[in-house]
């Protein structure tokens, strides 16, 4: 695994990783990590680029597509040894982007869920999403 592929991982489990309870306080590193010019701002296409290798980086066999156990993995919900994401439930986080409920999440589906989280958190719908409105569990 490169330095950079480990720092997306990295920045992206801050991402996910989602409790019952949100928290709304800001997560610097995850920020900066998406952030990818540095103005402090984190566009739509900063989102989409984040998201798109946020998705690669989970889609362990390149298939196209992040089976339960590949996001459970990615997401550090099993031990990659254990490999037994299937008597686990799917948490919500993984209901709520795979729309069409075949326990399977697509490109098209990830990015979709996505959008939809930078409008929410686009508090002042100006197409770019300030430290202030960035909140967990972000993007």
């Amino acid at each position: 695994m490169t330095v950079k592929s480990s720092l997306i991982t990295s920045v992206a489990v801050s991402v996910v990783m989602i409790t019952s309870v949100q928290a709304k306080t800001f997560n610097a590193a995850s920020f900066l990590g998406i952030d990818r010019d540095a103005n402090n701002m984190i566009s739509k296409d900063e989102a989409s680029y984040y998201r798109n290798t946020y998705f690669s980086t989970m889609d362990g066999n390149s298939d196209g597509s992040v089976s339960f156990k590949e996001y459970a993995i990615a997401n550090q919900l099993i031990d990659t040894a254990s490999g037994k994401p299937a008597e686990m439930e799917p948490p919500k986080e993984f209901k709520a982007v795979d729309t069409n409920k075949d326990n399977q999440l697509s490109l098209d589906e990830f990015l979709a869920h996505g959008t939809v989280l930078f409008q929410q958190l686009d508090k002042n719908k100006d197409s770019q999403i300030s430290k202030e409105e960035y909140v967990s569990p972000g993007l």
